[in-house]
């Protein structure tokens, strides 16, 4: 009976903490919505670091300067970045075609819009 009564216990407590832990896991979701023409009203350029083959693309964004990190998954993994003109972040030696990028801001800073042309 005794180790029935701790079998119990024991399943009431994983059963509390699998509710517990669902609740305060929090997954991000982006939807992606293509639309034509331009409206970037109430947003700021990323400023790139010239880059060539690195892991990590570096540039800042709006007022305070945020840290920006873009990295890749596909191929090697190495990128580049031009900063001049229209900013661009491409696939470096042994990424072309680039086919996986992302990006975020460092510090655990958070946007809620980005734009991007592809």
């Amino acid at each position: 009976m005794h180790t029935l009564r701790n079998l119990t216990r024991w399943t009431l407590m994983l059963a509390i903490m699998g509710i517990v832990g669902l609740a305060f896991s929090a997954t991000a979701k982006a939807d992606i919505v293509v639309t034509t023409g331009v409206n970037n009203q109430g947003t700021d350029n990323v400023l790139l670091n010239p880059a060539t083959d690195v892991l990590t693309v570096t540039g800042t964004v709006g007022a305070n300067n945020l840290l920006v990190n873009f990295t890749s998954s596909s191929g090697s993994g190495l990128l580049n970045a031009n900063p001049s003109g229209q900013a661009t972040v491409s696939g470096g030696t042994g990424n072309t075609a680039l086919t996986q990028l992302t990006f975020g801001l460092a510090n655990n800073d958070t946007f809620t819009l980005s734009l991007i042309h592809i």
